[in-house]
């Protein structure tokens, strides 16, 4: 009677240790998935960011044309050109860099996915083993305890 319960028990044990692996697999997937939809979710405020961007830089070009054309001045000359030139690119160089920033938060939030789905199956590989190692022990103790 005692062997059958040291069998059980050890069924019982492995089952469980092989779940909890299996479950931190399940959870870590979950993880990675929500970590991908915060990626996409950073690339596109990054567009948003840009075009926002672009936006206010034509506003600013348009205001200074306004006030350019309102001081009495020309908005072909040299000056008014250059000021022009500087305000868009400026704007450029900032649309540009909200695109590289949500970028790299993106990449960084799918490398941490890749990261929780290795780290969940070895979660799941790590369980497996446990239980092997667990059958295999109360299967020597089951021998041992059948010996006597």
């Amino acid at each position: 009677m005692a062997v059958a319960a040291v069998v059980a028990a050890t069924a019982l044990s492995a089952y469980n240790e092989s779940q909890e692996g299996e479950a931190a697999n399940v959870a870590a997937k979950a993880t990675a998935r929500q970590q991908r939809r915060n990626a996409r979710a950073s690339e596109a405020e990054g567009t948003r960011r840009a075009i926002e961007i672009n936006r206010q830089g034509e506003g600013a070009q348009s205001d200074a044309a306004a006030a350019m054309g309102a001081a009495g001045g020309v908005t072909d000359d040299v000056g008014a050109i250059k000021t022009m030139a500087d305000i868009e690119k400026v704007t450029d160089y900032n649309a540009l860099a909200a695109l590289y920033e949500s970028g790299q938060r993106a990449d960084t939030q799918r490398f941490a996915a890749q990261l929780d789905e290795m780290s969940g199956k070895q979660a799941q590989r790590a369980g497996r083993m446990k239980a092997v190692s667990t059958v295999l022990s109360g299967a020597s103790k089951a021998y041992t305890m059948g010996k006597t």
